[in-house]
């Protein structure tokens, strides 16, 4: 009898997730802007810079009329001529000068609103998977029993 004897050894596959996959979620923060500026500036209420410029220009446009005053005032002394009493005439003026208060409602100006939504991002990132053959496949022993060179191979008998 004829026997063939083949053993093998099967490989063996090892697997493990390297990279897990994920899923990730941004979220981007809006909001409300409110600007009343306008608004205040509409009241006479300025942000500190252009307050300290409109604060100059009404310093120098007092500075201009109080000279142009004090001018108007020395040309009256001057005038001896016209023969007016002009320290009594001016000390009447200056008790019944008007002060310049106005009531008129405040304008009003409504103020800005910018809206931003929050903005939601989504990434996937996808896994990984290493594997590595843990042993090789291969055939460890083949032979033939009973076999003869000169007879045809048959494996049933």
């Amino acid at each position: 009898m004829k026997l063939l004897n083949i053993r093998q050894q099967l490989p063996r596959l090892g697997v493990q997730p390297a990279v897990m996959p994920r899923y990730e979620t941004v979220r981007e923060r809006g909001g409300l802007e409110i600007d009343q500026t306008a608004g205040r500036r509409a009241l006479g209420m300025y942000p500190p810079v252009e307050l300290s410029g409109r604060l100059a220009e009404l310093a120098r446009q007092a500075v201009l009329e109080g000279t142009a005053r004090v001018a108007r005032e020395g040309d009256r002394y001057a005038a001896i001529h016209t023969g007016e009493d002009v320290i009594v005439e001016l000390a009447f003026e200056s008790m019944f000068r008007p002060k310049g208060v106005a009531l008129d409602p405040p304008p009003s100006e409504p103020p800005r609103l910018r809206y931003t939504p929050d903005r939601v991002t989504r990434h996937w990132k996808l896994g990984e998977v290493a594997y590595r053959m843990e042993q090789e496949g291969k055939v460890t022993k083949l032979w033939l029993s009973d076999y003869d060179v000169n007879r045809d191979f048959d494996l049933e008998g």
